[in-house]
């Protein structure tokens, strides 16, 4: 992505967390397993992405995540873990 950062091609990256698709789909699955989002949300969100030229998107269950990931407490715990 950084490699096209002065070109005028956008790179978007939408993270979902679990889709509901049949990729990976089996009858392990128990009823008190997560469920994911459908790929129509995946699309929508998608598209709210593209509109707004937000180009790391994260999606469903993956916002938390991310939000977590990007807060000041973790770059604190990862600066002191790379001193």
């Amino acid at each position: 992505m950084y490699q096209l950062k002065n070109t005028s091609v956008k790179v978007f990256e939408i993270i979902p967390l679990i889709v509901e698709t049949e990729l990976g789909k089996d009858n392990s699955r128990t009823e008190r397993e997560v469920k994911g989002i459908t790929p129509a949300e995946v699309a929508i969100e998608t598209l709210k992405a593209l509109k707004s030229d937000n180009f790391e998107y994260p999606v469903g269950m993956a916002v938390n995540l991310y939000n977590a990931a990007h807060s000041d407490r973790a770059n604190d715990v990862f600066n002191r873990m790379h001193q």
